[in-house]
């Protein structure tokens, strides 16, 4: 025996090895690809001294064939990237036989690679340009953007304790959103679970009614409404001064009015949330591939600036209020790209304290710190005395951080990777849990792949992601790939 070929799309990370134990020193090549190219299109040679840990690499394409990793809009993603796995060549087919629908959803010309297969694989290209491969596309569910395995989802519960079997499903809720329930079916030992989740919603309960104890819900709530109106007056009155009102009335789409009024590159996800929310309030409208601009629909910033004075700032608001306020000069500069509002005005002179009191000081930011901490504390007792590894993104100026690390730090179990974007949160957070040795520090792009960032994927038990997901540019099924599905 001199060369084995091993075919699909996962290969169990031992079997290299266990074919040298039986053949000797042979060369072992994982194959992959599709039908619709030329059966095999991508080959890795591997290395059968290695030990794999979590997976093997997909590999690099074979002669004659080309591999790709696009986005939505079927742009090149950046490597450690995960996007959608294509393939192109003199190998691909011409289509599916007696079915032209599928094969013009599969098969597709590309502006400058040619004819391309969509193969609904999902991967990315490693900074060495192999290719990874992440799993199926067809085997996800999109909620919110965000491309969720539901099998991945039911793995995780049905490692929970007295879960015996999960499904899961997307349905639609009251308000027309898609949601993701999942059914269980418990094992004879469901009464303790029972009462650990009554103790943990009991204790949830107790500490928002703490918080919220002597505080008038109903005029903060006020208060905020009449805010947000003034922060949408703001995001009208900045567009008026970037030119916007000479679009209207013409026949033109968002993405045209994004490069007439030329948005910067990392504003047009800001703009097209001001689009809608201008819309909702009636500013913006769009008929027929008319677009209307009237700013006339809604008043002034200096008014609601008034009403809210008059109503008189709650101290739970402060810090928004000063940052609102602070920020609204800068606004045209910052859709053009010309300013930065983190550093020039929620961080500037790297003074924390705005993001301190909006964060973590905040009723909302007391709330789901505390919330997040009972139930990280709840898994992590349930997990025994196993280790229980968590892991936080974007955890900035540690809002959730706080409350999670005090709830936890007396057990002996836990480990805690607090991790962000920034040095300067990493160095503020040391300082802060000084002579906590179970927590640990590192820089982490929730936008490329874990791999990459020399964290191991499957390595977490609890990923903590507070007010940050969002910023992901493609989902996050790497971010995923880092739980180990307890």
């Amino acid at each position: 025996m001199r060369l084995v070929l091993l075919s699909g799309d996962w290969i169990p990370v031992q079997l290299p090895r266990e074919i040298t134990g039986i053949f000797g020193d042979i060369n072992v090549v994982s194959l992959g690809g599709a039908t619709e190219a030329s059966v095999w299109s991508i080959a890795y040679d591997i290395d059968t001294k290695k030990e794999y840990v979590t997976h093997i690499p997909y590999g690099y394409p074979l002669r004659n064939q080309n591999m790709y990793v696009l986005s939505g809009s079927c742009e090149p993603m950046p490597k450690n990237v995960e996007g959608d796995i294509y393939i192109g060549g003199v190998g691909i087919a011409d289509g599916y036989q007696n079915d032209q629908k599928q094969t013009d959803a599969a098969f597709i010309q590309h502006k400058t690679l040619g004819r391309i297969y969509r193969t609904g694989d999902r991967g990315y290209i490693s900074q060495e340009g192999c290719m990874e491969f992440c799993g199926r596309q067809d085997m996800q569910v999109k909620i919110n953007g965000l491309r969720i395995e539901l099998g991945d989802l039911d793995s995780a519960v049905k490692k929970m304790r007295y879960i015996k079997d999960s499904v899961s499903a997307v349905q639609t809720n009251g308000e027309g959103g898609d949601i993701i329930c999942t059914y269980i079916r418990c094992n004879s030992k469901n009464t303790d679970a029972v009462l650990d989740a009554d103790d943990t919603v009991l204790n949830i309960t107790s500490q928002e009614n703490e918080i919220l104890s002597g505080f008038d819900i109903d005029s903060y709530h006020s208060f905020m409404n009449t805010l947000e109106k003034h922060c949408v007056s703001c995001m009208a009155e900045a567009l008026t001064a970037i030119g916007i009102e000479k679009l209207s009335g013409e026949h033109i789409s968002p993405n045209e009015i994004v490069k007439k009024l030329k948005i910067a590159d990392n504003r047009v996800k800001n703009f097209r949330q001001w689009y809608n929310t201008l819309k909702k309030y009636g500013v913006i409208g769009y008929e027929n591939g008319i677009f209307t601009f009237d700013v006339s629909k809604i008043h002034f910033p200096d008014e609601y600036m008034k009403q809210l004075k008059d109503m008189g700032i709650p101290d739970a608001a402060e810090h928004i209020m000063h940052y609102v306020v602070s920020v609204r000069k800068l606004l045209p500069d910052i859709m053009l790209g010309n300013a930065d509002p983190m550093s020039e005005v929620f961080f500037k002179d790297g003074d924390l304290k705005n993001g301190v009191g909006v964060y973590r000081n905040s009723v909302t930011g007391q709330i789901y710190g505390r919330l997040a901490a009972e139930l990280t504390m709840s898994l992590a007792m349930a997990n025994k005395d196993e280790p229980f590894r968590i892991l936080e993104v974007g955890a900035g100026v540690g809002g959730t951080s706080d409350y999670v690390i005090d709830r936890i730090k007396s057990m002996n179990n836990v480990t805690y990777l607090y991790t962000d974007l920034s040095d300067v949160f990493l160095d503020e957070a040391r300082k802060r849990y000084d002579g906590l040795d179970f927590v640990d520090y590192s820089i982490f792009d929730i936008n490329l792949h874990p791999k990459a960032q020399g964290i191991p994927l499957h390595s977490f038990d609890l990923i903590i992601g507070a007010n940050v997901l969002h910023d992901a540019s493609s989902g996050w099924p790497g971010l995923r790939r880092c739980n180990r599905g307890r």
